[in-house]
């Protein structure tokens, strides 16, 4: 449906020239839903929640990219993701170190204060979507390194003492000890 319609200006008669638009309609408005004003507090509570799995998350897998058997790739994988500079602003690990920050800050306080992840500023909801991000991205690494190279063996704590063929006890104390007893048994007896 094509209607003209002839818009306006409210700067004043003779400010502007009046537009003429053929077939111009103006999208109705319709309200939001939800809060107009920002999140609620229910959003902070969830906001933190993904914000603790992520963190634990990217943990995990951090631990198993350590793991990862042939070095080369294993190296690679740390190199971009940034596991050991979590200093570096561009890398994942400095990403959910200042994630972490948040939730520390969140649980510093009793009761928890959600409101870290509703506040004015968008920063932690903007690292929470680079953690999640960063998280797929080192899970699918993690498990292409792990199905082609494998994965180091845990290492195994050994318990059992093994006797060395051809060496002979030590019999030193308990002969002292036999030759203290007979000695103290002459002397007084």
């Amino acid at each position: 449906m094509f209607q003209a319609q002839t818009f306006k200006p409210q700067g004043g008669p003779g400010f502007l020239p009046q537009v003429h638009l053929a077939g111009f309609r103006p999208a109705p408005v319709r309200p939001l839903p939800g809060p107009i004003m920002g999140l609620s507090l229910e959003d902070g509570k969830r906001l933190y929640e993904q914000s603790k799995e992520a963190v634990a998350k990217f943990d995990s897998l951090a631990v198993r990219a350590s793991k990862i058997a042939y070095k080369p790739v294993r190296d690679e994988i740390i190199e971009k993701f940034g596991l050991l500079e979590p200093n570096n602003k561009d890398k994942a690990m400095q990403w959910r170190n200042a994630l972490q920050e948040y939730v520390a800050q969140v649980e510093a306080s009793n009761p928890l204060n959600y409101y870290v992840f509703i506040q004015d500023t968008s920063r932690p909801r903007n690292r929470l979507e680079w953690v999640t991000g960063a998280d797929r991205d080192l899970e699918d690494a993690v498990k292409d390194a792990e199905t082609t190279y494998g994965s180091t063996p845990e290492p195994q704590v050994v318990i059992k003492e093994v006797a060395v063929p051809g060496q002979g006890t030590d019999l030193t104390v308990p002969i002292l000890l036999g030759a203290g007893a007979v000695a103290v048994a002459l002397i007084f007896g």
